[in-house]
């Protein structure tokens, strides 16, 4: 008999503002942001602590131009994390 291991999986985006980056959405539900939220790096370790682990992350970012001089510069803005984390399903 081959047993398959069933995962279940964490959805999680952090933005950066006074207090640094903190979770805003986690599995596609917005969590109201507060400075009482942890950092990026005490939540991933509060997960690894329930047995997730971070398997990837994006960062997304957004381009803005600047005209200066007459000259177009391109500028580069990280707006976002989103991370995946997984953990064995029981």
């Amino acid at each position: 008999m081959i047993i398959i291991q069933k995962w279940e999986y964490l959805f999680v985006s952090f933005t950066s503002g006074e207090h640094g980056w903190k979770p805003s959405y986690i599995n596609g539900e917005e969590i109201e942001y507060g400075s009482d939220l942890p950092s990026i790096y005490d939540f991933s370790n509060l997960r690894g602590e329930e047995g997730w682990e971070l398997v990837s992350y994006e960062p997304i970012v957004e381009s803005k131009s600047l005209n200066l001089n007459f000259e177009t510069k391109y500028i580069n803005i990280l707006q976002s994390i989103r991370t995946v984390f997984k953990r064995p399903k029981e």
